[in-house]
């Protein structure tokens, strides 16, 4: 979602990798909403690892909100759900991207989630959420600067006004590129069409404060 060594926030970052993880959920549905998953047939209730049915979801956005009730109480739970769902909606980028999202922060499984991070870009080239989340796992987690300004690039010529890939870019100049005036006026973007994103504004005040020091 960021290089900024934040001693406040896990892992020493600044907290847009998780929090994009909730903003992609939020961007396609109703996170923490009290609707029922639409499923046809359900198997899940049996135990991983028996043979169990595999459940039948109606879209992709029922498998999100069933895998999602399970991903911190039941990860192995969860994890069937999202195979499941996956066979079902094999070409949905955001299912495959919400999958490696799992992948890398319950799971903590790198490689699977790279893999998962290519076919949700594969399935979609132009979808600026799985765009601007791969290049914060190459900016975090492979350290491929390189490679994150490309994806970067990528994610906002998907989707230029879209206020976190803004921010989060503006992040990755500041602390990874160390290029205030291009940061700044990143910030000032994303800004201007979110003024009430407070990581951002934050962000832009802590920026502001590096820029005026000798």
């Amino acid at each position: 979602m960021p290089i900024n060594k934040s001693p406040s926030l896990p892992f020493g970052i600044s907290g847009l990798w998780d929090a994009y993880q909730i903003t992609w959920k939020t961007l396609h549905g109703r996170l923490g909403s009290s609707a029922e998953p639409s499923m046809i047939s359900a198997g899940a209730e049996e135990p991983i690892g028996q043979s169990a049915r595999a459940t039948t979801f109606k879209s992709w956005w029922d498998v999100e909100l069933a895998a999602s009730q399970y991903e911190a109480s039941d990860p192995d739970r969860a994890d069937k759900i999202y195979l499941d769902g996956i066979r079902q909606f094999p070409r949905s980028s955001e299912l495959l991207g919400n999958y490696a999202l799992f992948l890398k922060n319950v799971r903590q499984d790198v490689d699977g989630a790279e893999a998962l991070y290519k076919r949700a870009i594969e399935a979609d080239p132009k979808h600026g959420n799985s765009l601007c989340n791969y290049a914060l796992f190459l900016e975090i987690k492979r350290k491929d600067m390189k490679g994150a300004e490309r994806y970067y690039k990528r994610a906002l010529d998907a989707n230029p006004t879209d206020a976190i890939t803004l921010g989060n870019y503006a992040d990755f100049l500041e602390t990874a590129r160390k290029n205030y005036p291009e940061a700044k006026r990143y910030y000032e973007l994303s800004l201007k069409q979110d003024p009430n994103n407070q990581r951002n504004k934050k962000n832009y005040e802590r920026l502001l404060t590096k820029m005026k020091k000798p």
